[in-house]
């Protein structure tokens, strides 16, 4: 078998485990309220380890998946700009079983406190 193959399999693979856990992989509509480049322009005046109390709901294709532990270190890209989203083991719950299963290049939609990290970048 080809590596790609390989890497198709285990897309579809993971494509399965998504339906029964009983997400639509593909939904027809995300309520994004917030594009990126304007959550950079609005929290940009954080400082570093700062958090704020505002929601915001974004969307983008995943860029890069960074895993440190029980956290992960995500970046997506909208048609503007890119940020970093910050997943926890504890705090997603029963959802960091669909998370674990998501892969470079899928489009996803996450909602958040925009803060800075003490490296001084802007995540939600």
């Amino acid at each position: 078998m080809k590596p790609e193959d390989l890497l198709v399999k285990e897309r579809i693979e993971k494509l399965n485990q998504i339906k029964k856990l009983g997400v639509n992989p593909y939904p027809s509509k995300f309520d994004k309220k917030d594009n990126i480049a304007s959550i950079i322009k609005n929290f940009s005046k954080l400082k570093n380890e700062e958090y704020s109390k505002a929601k915001v709901k974004t969307a983008g294709r995943i860029l890069a998946i960074r895993e440190m532990g029980k956290a992960s270190f995500v970046d997506i890209q909208d048609q503007d700009a890119k940020i970093q989203c910050f997943f926890r083991e504890d705090e997603l719950k029963k959802k960091y079983n669909l998370y674990k299963l998501l892969d470079i290049g899928d489009i996803i939609g996450v909602e958040g406190n925009p803060f800075r990290t003490k490296r001084g970048e802007l995540s939600v």
